[in-house]
């Protein structure tokens, strides 16, 4: 099944709807001409979507890759779940069984953010199934201070997104993180008001809780690459390099960017994936 997808689509790409027993996962999948020289997973970041890789995922594309982007489970088109099966281990999980739904044995895994916490546990416990994995804009651990993620917790659970957004939009409280804006393209506000409230509670959780997992993922013997805007102000750059340093990764910094090098400067980003992903093969 396929569902509408919430920007204009390219001819090469389509939007997937897989059902699961356990839940529904909406996907974007977007093909290169040809056979493709590998699949690439993209996993979003906290109060993501896939749209967050748009045109990242073209670029990819362009350049001979397979790519699958997903919304977590909860989040924007994907169905939401009972409360108890929002949890790191399921959306970890949810990243092998779109593998294998498209039969993917193998693939080039890129997590921003909350989605390299994620990504990581899954690469840890199914190493083998992943070619290289590259941390975007993530840490080791929360590493910062969790308190406007915790007030947005609190301030979501007893209300629809919708009421949120109304409340937020008259009443802005800079000591809740990520408030709303009537300024944000449409599909951000529509993937804003699908998304289940109690997943965004345990991504909180996640963050707030996840432990510094590096020296599991450095076990694993997985290519790794860190890439990071060089004034990311979430994890810093500092922050980022250490980690890639215990991981023996490949270090990148996007200039000129922030926290989301794959949104504000896709061209660069892509560029330097595959130059990471060839530099394999030389």
């Amino acid at each position: 099944m396929s569902i509408k997808p919430l920007l204009a689509l390219p001819a090469n790409a389509k939007i997937h709807e897989l059902e699961f027993p356990d839940v529904t996962l909406a996907v974007l999948e977007v093909l290169p001409e040809g056979q493709p020289i590998a699949t690439v997973q993209l996993v979003h970041g906290f109060t993501g979507s896939k749209e967050d890789f748009w045109e990242l995922a073209q670029l990819l594309a362009a350049a001979g890759f397979r790519v699958l982007a997903h919304d977590h489970r909860g989040h924007n088109q994907s169905g939401h779940v009972s409360v108890d099966l929002y949890n790191i281990a399921n959306f970890a999980d949810d990243i092998l069984k779109i593998q294998d739904h498209f039969g993917v044995g193998s693939s080039h895994l890129v997590g921003h953010s909350l989605g390299g916490m994620i990504s990581r546990l899954a690469v840890i416990h199914n190493p083998d199934r992943f070619l290289t994995y590259t941390l975007l804009g993530t840490g080791p651990d929360a590493s910062r201070d969790t308190t406007r993620y915790r007030n947005f917790a609190n301030f979501v659970a007893d209300r629809s997104m919708a009421e949120v957004w109304d409340s937020l939009s008259i009443h802005p409280d800079p000591a809740i993180a990520f408030g709303p804006s009537e300024s944000w393209p449409a599909h951000t506000k529509q993937r804003w008001l699908s998304t289940d409230p109690q997943a965004h509670i345990a991504t909180v959780n996640i963050i707030e809780t996840e432990p510094d997992r590096t020296d599991e993922l450095a076990a694993t013997g997985v290519k790794f690459h860190s890439m990071f805007g060089e004034h990311d102000d979430v994890w810093t750059p500092e922050q980022q390099s250490a980690v890639a340093r215990r991981l023996g990764a490949t270090i990148t910094s996007i200039p000129g960017c922030g926290h989301c090098p794959n949104e504000e400067d896709p061209v660069t980003t892509s560029r330097e994936l595959v130059k990471f992903w060839n530099s394999l093969h030389d």
